[in-house]
């Protein structure tokens, strides 16, 4: 389409199309109560969501609801394409009062597979890794490199980093850390040129998302400050990176990403923690494979499987633990004797676990659900109404763990907040099952704001309140002849006959 012929929403659209590269991203284009898809990202979208690609001016055109909009958009990210969100950042009326035929647009979000929120859309059992990765080669040995990495599940807030010594084209301490995270997408820099490394973490997670970004993101003063500046600290020794300068710059570069993408500060990733590898068993694919650690090797299922031994906990935050755990052995004897501790603690106090275990079904995921408010992404009463339920067993917790000795368990029980006033609030506000759309209403109780409260009112029997109106301005300016009427051509009016038009006040609209 020649520039000349583009009307100005047209034109818009181009722009942002314009600063994406095509073969990696979709524009999901926001107008009015749809988003919109033109060109070749209609028909990308109509295949994979299996919708109807119409044509208008000879452009080929989808879209769908923006109410419905989160989801499907992960769906689309799901497929292997990313998503580039441009929403409408003014009101239509506040164009119009500029003098402008568009309302402004911006990207607000940019969604790729390790980005995605939608709990429809993720694994619950299963985090959702991205992963940076940058090496140092030996001077000495050109085959001995070592490996800087950084990974971080944006739907729970987890950060993680490690660095180990590793030899090519074998790779064995990364595809230990590849089976250990399993992520569904690796940032390199857009130099790297290692196929050991691209084949290794391929043979482990097939169809993985590979996604280059330009080498300066990786440089280790700007990556240092990056993070500082995130986790407000003057240095990153409590983080395992200070002097390790691999890291750090594979840290920065997945951090700097994700803020660039997510448009945010990523309020929910509030620590960083540094994985040594001699604090756990190393397990590589071939290992966990052949011993069915996650799953068997008979129909793929956890069914027999250790971790489907396992996993038997009340919550999804708890399996996903579990997960981590059966893929991450612990070696030395302190941390296992105190795990062993909390263990036998509960096998023989069995009464305490029935309770907390009845507590705990109760809690719905917090990591992600907590996450998923930090970004308002789709959030909808039903959310907040359940943050205050998962919040309100906390002191019942706090109380079943008041008088264990295990230090494990008295340092959980320490660790835990009240946040009764935070619970009491939502619940006054909130009915107790609101509905899941915003659109449906019904989800403020009566009695919370006294205007809403007029407005239903009115929604529930709207001839009673015009005629109270009526006889209010009636009394009000003394016509006792006014009528509100209602027409299809002015909608609702208050008629006044002439004998009383010099009563009518000047803010009326004649």
């Amino acid at each position: 389409m020649s520039p000349g012929k583009l009307t100005p929403m047209q034109a818009q659209w181009l722009k942002f199309r314009n600063m994406y590269n095509e073969d990696e991203y979709i524009l999901a284009f926001r107008m009015g109560d749809f988003f919109e898809f033109f060109d070749d990202d209609a028909k990308k979208v109509a295949k994979i969501l299996d919708i109807t690609c119409t044509t208008r001016q000879g452009r080929p055109l989808a879209g769908f609801p923006y109410a419905s909009g989160h989801e499907q958009l992960e769906k689309i990210v799901k497929a292997g394409i990313s998503v580039v969100v441009v929403d409408q950042v003014e009101d239509p009326q506040e164009a119009k009062a500029r003098g402008s035929k568009v309302v402004r647009r911006d990207v607000v979000r940019v969604i790729t597979p390790g980005t995605v929120m939608d709990e429809n859309v993720l694994d619950k059992d299963t985090n959702n890794f991205m992963l940076s990765l940058l090496l140092a080669r030996s001077r000495k040995n050109k085959k001995l490199v070592k490996i800087g990495m950084a990974v971080c599940d944006l739907s729970t807030g987890e950060f993680h980093t490690t660095s180990f010594m590793d030899r090519l084209p074998r790779c064995a301490g990364l595809d230990q850390v590849i089976t250990k995270y399993a992520p569904v997408e690796v940032l390199l820099p857009d130099d790297f040129e290692e196929p050991a490394i691209i084949n290794t973490i391929e043979s482990i997670r097939p169809g993985i998302f590979f996604r280059n970004i330009p080498r300066n993101r990786f440089e280790s003063e700007e990556a240092a400050r990056k993070l500082k500046e995130h986790f407000n600290v003057s240095n990153l020794e409590a983080f395992g990176m200070e002097g390790d300068d691999i890291t750090t710059a594979a840290a920065g570069a997945l951090l700097g990403f994700l803020q660039e993408h997510q448009k945010s500060l990523l309020s929910n990733i509030t620590s960083s923690y540094h994985v040594l590898p001699s604090r756990f068993m190393q397990l590589d694919s071939n290992t966990v494979r052949n011993l069915e650690l996650l799953r068997n090797n008979s129909d793929g299922s956890t069914s027999g499987a250790l971790f489907g031994v396992f996993s038997r906990t009340r919550t999804t935050m708890g399996k996903r633990m579990m997960k981590n755990w059966v893929l991450s052995p612990l070696i030395a004897v302190d941390d296992i004797n105190a795990r062993l501790d909390v263990v036998d603690y509960f096998t023989k106090e069995i009464l305490v676990m029935e309770q907390l275990g009845e507590i705990l079904s109760g809690v719905c995921d917090l990591e992600r659900l907590i996450s998923r408010i930090n970004y308002s992404h789709a959030i909808n009463a039903r959310h907040l109404v359940q943050l205050a339920v998962s919040l309100e067993n906390i002191p019942s917790i706090k109380q079943i763990l008041r008088d264990v000795s295990i230090d494990y368990l008295d340092e959980l029980r320490k660790s835990m907040v009240d946040f009764s006033e935070l619970v009491q609030e939502l619940q006054s506000i909130f009915v107790d099952e609101p509905p899941p759309k915003i659109s449906e209403g019904a989800m403020i109780r009566d009695g919370v704001h006294g205007q809403l409260d007029d407005l239903r009112a009115i929604k529930r029997d709207s001839k009673a309140w015009l005629k109270q109106f009526q006889e209010e301005m009636r009394e009000k300016y003394d016509i006792t002849t006014l009528k509100v009427k209602k027409n299809k051509v002015f909608g609702y009016f208050i008629e006044v006959t002439k004998s009383h038009i010099d009563k009518v006040p000047d803010s009326w609209a004649r």
